[in-house]
């Protein structure tokens, strides 16, 4: 295996962490964490907790560190929520196996509205792979009239036993309508939660084509990060960067934060590590010196000044929620209830969110 192909099969397996194919992701022995994002105000974290069959919604108060668990669609899986600019509504993806679907509630988890529908109900094959269409991984545009997903295309065999979904490419909804329109037509075969930028128009992602990274026009091999160009569609890299980059995420003002690997930077030696950099008015920093095993799912703040993401720093450990300031500063490692905690809060008020 060539060193193009080590890389690429690492940030491969880096995007299982944040891939929407199912809810039984146990990162710890007592309960996964998946998805955290911001409330527009910063006071409250929400995110997806797992364990067995279980995938809820969790709602964090920074303020009175209190942690609340609530289902809104009478237990179906829960994934990958969002809140809205004014945060007045809350976006997620809910449903089983393959019949995953982009939602809205309200902020206090009323008014569950589905938006996408993937009629799975009649299976369709194309030689060995059943055509799906399992949607996630949903964020508002600026205005928050739409929200950007992602959609599967195919459940396909692996050469490797086992099947994995794949064919993934980006997809708005108009909120108001439920009327979908296709943004990218590439079949990923892994891709991030994409996000738009300020204009509405361009949206930021991290995506793997089937042939690796040589199937589009790269500054080099190991920037994963791409930016899809709404106006006049077209796929370009986000920005240079010489160390393995991914999972962009992108405040109101255009500033960047994501994934990099950071051993050759630091001129270590064995394993490889990561940690989180920023990119503002075209000029790259490293927020984080901790060397983490791993890290997915950052989101920063619309104002900027909060990050939220998941990391662990030993080998073969579960990632904990960890917050920091968008500078770098403050990096805390939030401490959770214990899952017999979080099953003791009961029904979610409306207070909480």
């Amino acid at each position: 295996m060539n060193q193009i192909s080590k890389r690429f099969l690492l940030l491969f397996v880096l995007l299982l962490l944040v891939c929407i194919d199912g809810c039984d992701t146990n990162f710890s022995s007592t309960y996964g964490i998946i998805s955290p994002s911001l409330s527009p105000d910063n006071k409250k974290i929400i995110f997806v907790c797992t364990k067995g069959n279980k995938c809820d919604l969790a709602v964090y108060d920074t303020t009175t560190e209190q942690t609340h668990r609530f289902n809104p669609t009478n237990n179906q899986e829960c994934l990958a929520p969002a809140y809205s600019r004014d945060g007045k509504l809350i976006t997620f993806t809910s449903g089983k196996g393959d019949n995953r679907n982009v939602s809205i509630m309200n902020a206090d988890g009323s008014g569950v509205r589905q938006l996408t529908h993937n009629y799975n109900d009649k299976p369709v094959r194309e030689g060995k792979n059943k055509v799906i269409k399992i949607n996630g991984s949903p964020s508002f545009s600026p205005d928050g009239k739409r929200i950007i997903f992602v959609r599967s295309g195919v459940r396909r065999q692996r050469s490797m036993g086992g099947k994995v979904i794949s064919n993934w490419d980006v997809y708005e909804v108009d909120v108001a309508s439920g009327v979908e329109r296709r943004l990218t037509n590439y079949k990923f075969d892994r891709i991030s939660r994409p996000f738009y930028l300020p204009d509405g128009k361009r949206f930021i992602f991290t995506g793997i084509m089937p042939q690796g990274p040589e199937e589009y026009e790269t500054p080099n091999e190991e920037n994963f990060i791409l930016v899809m160009d709404g106006i006049n569609n077209r796929l370009k890299p986000a920005f240079k960067h010489d160390t393995w980059a991914s999972q962009p995420t992108v405040a109101d003002d255009g500033t960047i934060v994501f994934v990099s690997r950071t051993n050759e930077l630091d001129g270590t030696k064995g394993d490889y590590t990561y940690d989180l950099f920023i990119r503002r008015e075209e000029a790259t920093t490293r927020l984080t010196t901790m060397r983490f095993s791993q890290i997915a799912e950052p989101f920063i703040s619309f104002d900027g000044s909060r990050i939220v993401f998941l990391a662990s720093k030993a080998r073969g450990a579960g990632p904990a929620l960890w917050i920091a300031n968008g500078d770098g500063s403050g990096l805390t490692k939030i401490d959770l209830p214990s899952w017999d905690r979080l099953n003791k809060s009961g029904a979610i008020s409306k207070d909480s969110i």
